[in-house]
């Protein structure tokens, strides 16, 4: 995936019902002074509340959700950036934790160049 996002161009199609309960990003390059990148997860096309801004000049190059956000099977999930003050393109690493049951965890990690 190359860009900004608004809509699903690049999406993960869940096998499974779940629950995602944490969202870490990583970028490559820190967006600049006044600049930043804020990231959604989107599911289905709507936004969710699962959002992490990273803001500035370096090291500012990392950021968290933490939370709750039902997954059903079938549900299709992609990430929106939204820039602000024209940040760099950068290589970003997204990591998402979810649960299938109270028993198993596990973890996702997709790389784009947004």
């Amino acid at each position: 995936a190359t860009g900004n996002h608004p809509t699903e161009a690049s999406t993960t199609q869940i096998t499974n019902n779940m629950t995602i309960t944490n969202m870490v990003l990583n970028i490559a390059t820190a967006p600049g002074a006044s600049k930043s990148r804020d990231f959604t997860i989107r599911q289905n096309s709507a936004t969710t509340t699962a959002t992490c801004n990273i803001t500035g000049a370096s090291p500012n190059t990392s950021c968290s959700w933490t939370g709750t956000l039902a997954v059903a099977d079938g549900d299709l999930l992609d990430v929106v950036d939204a820039p602000t003050g024209a940040p760099v393109t950068s290589v970003t690493s997204i990591s998402i934790i979810a649960n299938r049951n109270a028993a198993s965890t596990f973890n996702f990690c997709q790389f784009w160049d947004f």
